[in-house]
């Protein structure tokens, strides 16, 4: 998400004026922000802090390098810089919170991520567009987490802030369509997709609008209707590849769609190399312990599984096991959702033994949460159905048991 904020409040808040040096060079960074040329811009900008005398001036400067610098993919040192913009204007900025917590939730620290939007909601200056763009970034930030009830309660609160911007409008349909997609609500995401299209289309902005049908896409890509998901998808790809609004991850997420319809069509080597190349690309944007590409190593080791090379499946499903693990902490859900993966491919193509050593492993990591209990009765079925294969009926009996006492109202 680009931002890039003036900061104008400081200025107000500032007792002298602007130095000339600080001017021209902010100016100029600014320009080349704006025309999306970021190295030039952290170039300029950092010059601009060097020239800075005031506090004012350094706020501005510290968050708008931080800014640049997290276009660049650099997010270790854009959050440094913004950190100290925050710190150096003495409140939390809604856009500077924004974007340090999306260089956090970037480097894998999702629980600073959400203390840093936390923090500027309980800010009485964060009001109407401030307090919804904060609003949607935390939401979507739970939901990545899983925690889809919380998500949904935080995105229809900030579509309820009366005369918000349209942008803040589009950005909470989508993340609302991603939350209604990921619960399988698919009528009410393919909606918001719609409703985030229709509002793009209406303020002439096509990077946006990809984003909005490569959502759709993905929608009818669950659906299991590949012939209405693609077309959206390639022409997604297409807008992102021509377009530098948008950073590489928005490429990769495209790749990964095309990887899952390839799957759907049994064309597992076209599958592959769409999977390498987002990998590729996320590795070079996000580093490569980052949890997207986890996520892309354990879709590869899937794909690698079905066709039959399960000593290299198990290697990607390891690294990412080991990245879930790290970032998350080994008894979380995403590190859970890893080893059930695993186990899965071991149940159907490997070994039962491995996989009920993984379930066990994954019933254990998965945290006591109610949006979590939908998977973990998910998981005790498929660990029963492996223990009745290792000759271990009566202890599946009593996994089943147990299932069903969960689900009985």
């Amino acid at each position: 998400m680009r931002t890039f904020a003036a900061l104008a409040i400081y200025v107000s808040l500032a007792s002298a004026t602007y130095g000339a040096d600080w001017a021209v060079t902010h100016d100029q960074g600014r320009k080349a922000f704006i025309e999306h040329d970021f190295r030039s811009a952290a170039d300029w900008l950092r010059q601009s802090w060097a020239a800075a005398q005031t506090d004012a001036e350094r706020a501005v400067s510290a968050n708008d390098l931080g800014a640049a610098l997290h276009e660049l993919g650099r997010d270790r040192e854009a959050q440094q810089w913004l950190q100290q913009s925050l710190e150096i204007g003495k409140f939390a900025n809604a856009a500077t919170s924004e974007t340090l917590a999306a260089t956090d939730r970037n480097l894998g620290d999702y629980q600073q991520a959400g203390d840093v939007l936390r923090a500027a909601l309980a800010e009485r200056t964060n009001e109407g567009n401030g307090r919804a763009r904060l609003l949607i970034a935390l939401g979507d930030l739970l939901r990545e987490q899983g925690k889809v009830t919380e998500s949904r309660r935080l995105i229809e609160e900030a579509l309820r802030i009366p005369g918000i911007a349209w942008r803040r409008e589009f950005d909470a349909r989508a993340a609302l369509a991603d939350v209604e997609r990921n619960a399988g609500a698919w009528q009410a995401s393919q909606a918001d997709w719609n409703t985030a299209a229709a509002i793009a289309r209406q303020h002439a902005a096509p990077v946006l609008e990809a984003q909005a049908l490569r959502g759709l896409g993905e929608t009818w890509l669950d659906l299991g209707n590949n012939a209405r998901a693609e077309p959206l998808l390639r022409n997604a790809l297409v807008v992102f590849g021509n377009n530098r609004e948008l950073g590489a991850n928005a490429i990769a997420a495209a790749e990964t769609d095309l990887a899952q319809l390839y799957l759907n069509e049994d064309k597992t080597a076209l599958a592959e190399e769409s999977m390498r190349r987002a990998i590729q690309t996320d590795e070079r944007w996000l580093g490569d312990d980052h949890p997207q590409v986890a996520f892309l190593l354990e879709m590869l080791a899937e794909t690698l599984a079905q066709s039959r090379r399960l000593d290299l499946a198990r290697n990607y499903f390891a690294r990412a096991a080991r990245i879930m693990a790290a970032r998350f902490g080994e008894k979380s859900a995403a590190a859970a959702a890893v080893e059930a993966s695993w186990g899965i491919v071991e149940q159907r193509f490997g070994d039962p033994g491995q996989a009920v050593a993984l379930y066990e492993k994954a019933l254990a990591a998965l945290p006591a949460d109610p949006d979590q209990e939908p998977l973990r009765l998910t998981l005790m079925e498929r660990y029963a159905e492996v223990l009745k294969t290792t000759h271990r009926k009566q202890e599946a009996r009593a996994v089943l048991a147990q299932v069903k006492s969960f689900r009985e109202p």
